[in-house]
């Protein structure tokens, strides 16, 4: 059974070239109309050209020759959430909140399904399998739950918690997690309901509940996924709550506890975003960039943190290696490279015109 909580995370992987599927342009309506005269159903992948998940969803799960024969069942529609324009509109439409986040859509343009999170093959597998019915997923997970017993019951009921996250019920979802959290067969989500128990009082602004569930779970941590997870989710309350310090004190100990590259390039971004800690933040966002192979997004993170320096010449080569691969029609990342080279020129001249006036006494 997958995780919940699955954002904000990076991996470094050599990816093979992109399945060819035929992936719908926006507005929705066009392509709504479309389902609604073959009867097909709407999938639409939210993606982030930050989000490393995101890319290796794409690139090592829907090239996978059984995913893309069952994608192509479905009206395809990819959107960049994050891109301050239509995409982010969509994206906040459906109350999206996470990447990559795969939203289901009826024939009639009704969501019955999302899927949170990145999903191997074989998970991604029996989402779309199980979507093609366009059977509303609550409904469906139920009607199972009443056919089965023990442990199969179990499985099916912390999915069911899952997926009312996922569809933020969380009124629901916090009522089924104490109704069942300590039900000998749930014992093996212990960590996961811990952990979602937080963050749905987090997600409803309740920060001291938030704060002591998060850290149960980070106690009980037993492995460094567990960890990471629960890392990121209280680096984020403390974010909502203005706790910069703090955000980067989760994300050193992930460091001392681990030294993965999650760990260090998420305390490297932070500090970058918040200019705190920039000497640490460049050492830490080099040793992710190493541990990485350079991934993209990670390399994303060490020219943010140059630009945060004020080292903009540094930022903009590495923006123009990001650019020179599979990144290079990626807007997030033109966008970026743009505020470089601003940057990058106003310094200059700046620099130029103390000269002259230097020079002529001025």
């Amino acid at each position: 059974m997958k995780s919940i909580i699955k954002i904000f995370v990076y991996c470094a992987i050599s990816f093979p070239v992109l399945a060819d599927l035929n992936w719908n342009s926006l507005p929705m309506e066009d392509i709504v109309k479309r389902a609604a005269t073959d009867n097909k159903a709407v999938l639409i992948f939210f993606e982030a050209s930050w989000c490393t998940y995101c890319h290796k969803m794409k690139k090592s799960v829907f090239t996978n020759d059984r995913i893309a024969k069952l994608m192509t069942q479905y009206h395809l529609v990819k959107v960049d959430g994050d891109d301050n324009g239509p995409g982010r509109e969509l994206f906040n439409s459906y109350k999206a909140s996470a990447f990559p986040t795969t939203i289901f859509l009826t024939s009639k343009g009704e969501e019955y399904d999302r899927a949170v999170g990145y999903f191997t093959v074989d998970a991604f597998g029996t989402v779309l399998k199980d979507n093609l019915s366009q059977k509303n997923t609550l409904v469906r997970l139920q009607e199972e739950i009443q056919r089965k017993q023990g442990m199969e019951q179990a499985e099916l009921r912390y999915e069911y918690i899952e997926k009312l996250f996922d569809l933020s019920k969380w009124d629901v979802a916090l009522s089924e997690i104490k109704k069942y959290i300590l039900d000998t067969y749930m014992e093996q989500w212990a960590f996961d309901l811990r952990l979602l128990r937080g963050t749905i009082y987090l997600k409803q602004q309740n920060y001291k509940k938030a704060e002591l569930y998060l850290k149960v779970a980070w106690a009980y941590a037993v492995s460094e996924e567990e960890y990471m997870q629960a890392v990121r989710w209280l680096a984020r309350m403390y974010r909502k709550q203005g706790k910069k310090q703090k955000r980067l004190e989760v994300y050193e100990a992930a460091v001392e506890r681990y030294g993965s590259y999650q760990a260090f390039n998420g305390y490297a971004w932070y500090a970058s975003q918040d200019r705190l800690e920039l000497d640490r933040a460049l050492e830490y966002a080099r040793e992710a960039v190493k541990l990485s192979k350079r991934d993209p997004g990670i390399l994303d993170t060490l020219a943010e943190v140059h630009f945060a320096r004020g080292e903009h010449g540094l930022a903009l080569e590495i923006s123009r290696e990001i650019l020179s691969g599979e990144e290079k029609d990626n807007e997030t990342y033109k966008k970026r490279h743009e505020k470089y080279w601003k940057a990058q020129r106003d310094s200059s001249e700046a620099a130029g015109q103390s000269a002259t006036n230097n020079a002529s006494g001025t």
